[in-house]
């Protein structure tokens, strides 16, 4: 039986209300990528929040992979109007903040599914890159198969620990988890093969949850990172011991190049 599944499972506010919610909230040390560890530099990093036309708004996660792009999730996208990205530190309160009403879902992006689960927001000013802030390399082509099964990648994200926990702490927290045979996941997510695949660590649980969807899946890749994921789609009790899964970045690189000029 497959298991119900949260796509971008977030909170929503309204626009007057999201950012004095978060900050008077309690803060709780546990409060990120589930079983994760606090991260100190995690320089291609976003913080994504998305509103609709309503003004709801909700975040997620996303990527640095030019001065002016932000890869992420397609559900970060889709039936939004308008973006902040947050970027330059670890810690969410100490975050600069960009606006940006252009964002680009995949063309076949399907809702239903989350097949061809990606998405490009274009910042309407570059950002200056530093120590503390850079782009993040992409596979390049002939390497559609990354990432390799068994390979593990780094996982990051202000998400929360659970679907009942929706306390928003200061720090980004990461984890590693292991890409799985796609068995793994068709057991109990409707995944999309080879655009999605499939990832956990058993031995050492850790995983993506409600506020993470958009963000990277990073590997080392001939001692140099790579992004080669997207958070796509977890359980919906994001549990550290179900797998969830990830939008296959190599498989999209052209549509990449062709909207950033990489």
């Amino acid at each position: 039986m497959k298991l119900a599944v949260i796509f971008v499972g977030l909170l929503a506010w309204s626009t007057t209300s999201v950012h004095s919610l978060i900050d008077s909230a309690p803060k709780s040390p546990e409060s990120f990528v589930i079983n994760g560890l606090n991260a100190t530099l995690t320089p291609h990093h976003a913080l994504v929040e998305f509103f609709n036309a309503a003004g709801l708004g909700f975040f997620g996660g996303g990527s640095i992979i030019t001065s002016q792009h932000i890869l992420t999730s397609a559900q970060n996208v889709h039936g939004f109007v308008r973006w902040r990205v947050g970027y330059g530190t670890y810690r969410r309160l100490e975050l600069t903040w960009v606006e940006s009403t252009n964002g680009l879902t995949y063309p076949q992006y399907n809702p239903v599914n989350r097949n061809n689960d990606i998405a490009i927001i274009t910042l309407p000013s570059h950002i200056v890159f530093s120590g503390r802030v850079r782009p993040i390399a992409l596979p390049q082509f002939g390497m559609e198969e990354l990432p390799y099964q068994n390979e593990q990648g780094m996982i990051t994200g202000f998400g929360f620990t659970n679907d009942q926990n929706h306390i928003a702490a200061d720090n980004l927290r990461y984890g590693y988890v292991r890409v799985q045979p796609n068995t793994a996941c068709t057991n109990v997510l409707q995944i999309q093969t080879p655009n999605h695949f499939c990832a956990l660590d058993s031995r050492h649980p850790v995983n993506i949850c409600n506020g993470d969807i958009g963000g990277g899946f990073v590997v080392f890749y001939r001692s140099q990172e790579l992004l080669v994921g997207i958070n796509s789609m977890i359980i919906q009790n994001c549990h550290i011991q179900w797998p969830s899964a990830y939008t296959r970045v190599s498989l999209y690189l052209t549509w990449i190049r062709q909207i950033t000029g990489l």
